[in-house]
Order: C-alpha cells, then structure tokens, then sequence
C-alpha cells in the first residue's frame, strides 16, 4: 500500500458490475447499424410513448411524451418518477436529434438517438431495456418471473440448458421432426409437447423479425 502512496486511513469502494454472459450485441459489427432485434425494441418503445400527429401524418414523440417515457425507465429501480434536472437533461440530449427543429421526434430520430450512443451509454441503454422487462439476450424478461436472482435452482446462464441446447441445434431438431412422422399418435404427441417446451430457435426468431422466408 505504501507503494501506491495510500493512507492507512482511506476508504476503498467496490463496484462489481455483472453483466450476463448471454448480453447481445446491440448493433452490426459490419454495417455499424442497430440489430434487427435492438431496433424491433427501440420501435416499440416509440409506438407507446408516441403520438398521432395530423399535420405531418405520422406518430411523434414531443417533450411531454419523452418525459413519460423516461419516467418509465426510472421507476423500475427508484419506484418513483425522475427528478426534474435529469428529467429535462435526458430531453435535452434526445431531442439534439431534431435536426429540423420543430419539437417533434420522428421514428428515424429516436432511433438514431440509441444508435449514435450505444458505446458512450450503454449503461443507461441497458437499464432502459431492463425497465421494459428486456433481457440480455434481448427476449423478453418478466418482471416476476423466476431468475437466478430470486431462486438458486435457476440457472444463471440459460444457453447450457437441454431446451436452449436442443433448439439451437438443427440436427437435433431435425430428428426430433423426424421421430415425430414415424411414431404413432400418442408418442407424436409428447414429441410436440418437448418441441413446444424448447427455447425459441434463435435462427427462426429473427427470420422471423425480418420477414425472410
């Protein structure tokens, strides 16, 4: 301690951030653009604190919206609205995106928002999608569902679990398809009932998301 010029006297504090192992990335390594999956949230969040706007024909989100909406993100760990300086602070920053300066927010300015501070916020971006009830992985996460957190039989990482194994395995899911078509009526149908309890296959998801066939 005397090396690092340390008093006997100071105070240490420790921060152990934990991020889940099975965290997504948030944009395209290639293209720098937001994940489909990012965006599809972003969207949606847009679409609930939005507003129908006649002059201009499309949903907007104004100052007033933008305030419910972080408002939202804060309850989840305050269970109380945000102060009013971070409040106006947050607006401040969301709405340097409204380029042609008439007080509303348009889809494409919201989402360029998440995508130009996905590095320099990644914390708030984080809580924000854990306010919705996003997990890491970007699926949805219930609020009062069981987790690692609130019940030591729940495993923390989720990917090594049989469903999640089984359903992102082609080859596996491939025979159990198969079995399926050979086995009698009976036997089929529990073969469904373990298709059906199987984590969803990422690969499928997000055709899914982007409409590929």
């Amino acid at each position: 301690m005397a090396e690092l010029k340390v008093e006997d006297s100071a105070e240490f504090y420790i921060n152990n951030k934990f991020r889940s192992k099975s965290e997504v990335p948030l944009s395209s390594e290639l293209t720098k653009d937001l994940t489909v999956q990012a965006r599809y949230w972003f969207t949606q969040w847009f679409e609930m604190y939005s507003v129908d706007d006649e002059e201009l024909g499309e949903r907007v989100m104004t100052r007033e919206t933008c305030s419910g909406f972080f408002d939202a993100c804060a309850r989840d760990s305050t269970k109380k609205n945000i102060n009013v300086e971070t409040r106006e602070k947050a607006i401040k920053e969301f709405f340097l995106e409204d380029r042609d300066h008439d007080e509303k927010l348009k889809i494409n300015d919201f989402l360029r928002f998440y995508k130009n501070n996905l590095i320099r916020k990644s914390d708030a971006i984080w809580k924000n999608l854990q306010a919705h009830e996003i997990g890491y992985d970007l699926n949805p996460e219930p609020r009062n569902a069981l987790t690692y957190k609130n019940d030591d039989n729940v495993t923390r990482d989720q990917s090594i679990l049989p469903r999640c194994q089984i359903a992102n395995n082609p080859e596996l899911l491939e025979v159990l398809f198969k079995l399926d078509e050979k086995l009698d009526t009976g036997t089929s149908d529990q073969i469904w009932d373990l298709i059906a309890s199987l984590k969803t296959n990422r690969q499928l998801y997000m055709s899914i998301l982007t409409n590929d066939e």
